[in-house]
């Protein structure tokens, strides 16, 4: 990265940075729900485009004044209290059920210190037990611990990976050392599981609000367009797979983007709530500040994990279709110039129903 230090390049950068998000919002209106903190990290993930916060803010309220009063009311809501002694003490997971309705279903977990995200899940089958249960699994095979605590909603989807966290439990004591004191786990599934209704499982619920106003909202909005317009009916087996031809890959890929952005992106200290950690949600996950928390991940037992894992093994939760009906549909498309609609910038007409016509 080269530092700029004329006028002429900061306003040749400033010029570049709004022809991207223009051609950006031709393609979806993600870009405009970013907001101050998480755009500036977006675009420098995503497009390479390092631009000063304070400039790049000062155009987004130009283009994009409805969001900028959307997001003021948005936080002068009072907000309580959530605390918790360090990363891996809590996982927060629930599902997001907005776009269920066309199919889609979303599942995630959230460290309840650091706000970073563990896991995040799109497919056909969020909220299923097994499909739960799997996405569990695998996030602790790949970190190679499991929380102290577990915070579920009471849904049908969760008796599955709260019987799966106890098991971990169970077989490995759970024990922390900080600061001079012993924490010692109890036995008992309410001493490492927490079932609560959705409205109490608050930080997995405030991330959902954050990612519907940037990336889902604009979504779930124009498929029940196309439903309320005799466009897509859920109960047509043909127009279920036609909606995931066209717009897994797309609906999946932005919204893992906000994912990582959401990660990378600073919290800001807040004078009048001093309780919450600032700092970004990644380092603060893996490089917690020694003098004020300490990681309360419980290493698992890998045996215990194998034979929960056998049993979905052949369980596919990866892709909404399966994979002949996926490439026939692939097939379809690229005939019909799919790819190079999704490369072209499109008429002004189409931009707010994207790809309609496949």
């Amino acid at each position: 990265m080269r530092r700029i230090n004329s006028d002429e390049e900061r306003l040749a950068l400033l010029e570049k940075t709004e022809q991207v998000i223009i051609e950006m919002t031709q393609r979806s209106n993600a870009i405009s729900g970013y907001g101050k903190s998480l755009l500036q990290p977006y675009l420098r993930q995503q497009k390479q485009l390092w631009v000063p916060r304070d400039p790049l803010f000062a155009m987004y309220k130009i283009m994009f004044p409805n969001e900028v009063e959307i997001r003021k009311r948005m936080f002068r809501r009072k907000k309580g209290q959530f605390l918790v002694p360090g990363p891996n003490y809590q996982w927060c997971i629930d599902g997001h059920d907005k776009p269920k309705a066309y199919g889609f279903e979303i599942y995630a977990a959230i460290d309840a210190y650091s706000r970073n995200i563990i896991w995040f899940y799109v497919g056909h089958s969020a909220t299923t037990a097994l499909s739960v249960l799997k996405q569990y699994l695998t996030a602790c095979d790949a970190y190679g611990f499991r929380p102290w605590y577990l915070q579920a909603d009471k849904g049908s989807e969760t008796p599955l990976i709260a019987a799966a966290h106890w098991n971990f439990a169970l077989a490995a004591d759970g024990r922390v050392e900080w600061n001079g004191q012993v924490f010692q786990q109890g036995k008992r599934l309410k001493d490492s599981y927490k079932a609560a209704s959705s409205t109490k499982n608050v930080k997995i619920e405030k991330w959902w609000e954050s990612m519907l106003h940037v990336s889902s909202r604009q979504w779930v909005d124009y498929f029940g367009e196309l439903a309320r317009d005799g466009d897509f009916d859920g109960d047509m087996l043909e127009d279920q797979i036609a909606m995931y031809a066209v717009f897994e890959g797309i609906l999946r890929q932005e919204l893992f983007d906000f994912v990582e952005t959401w990660n990378l992106h600073w919290i800001r200290l807040q004078k009048n709530r001093p309780h919450v950690v600032h700092g970004q949600p990644w380092m603060n996950y893996h490089y917690p500040d020694p003098g004020k928390a300490c990681n309360w991940g419980i290493p698992i037992d890998r045996c215990v994990l194998d034979e929960m894992q056998r049993p979905l093994a052949d369980i596919d939760i990866s892709t909404c279709l399966e994979p002949e009906t996926k490439d026939w549909c692939r097939q379809v498309l690229v005939e019909m110039g799919y790819d190079n609609a999704i490369l072209r910038a499109r008429q002004e007409s189409d931009k707010s129903r994207p790809f309609k016509r496949f």
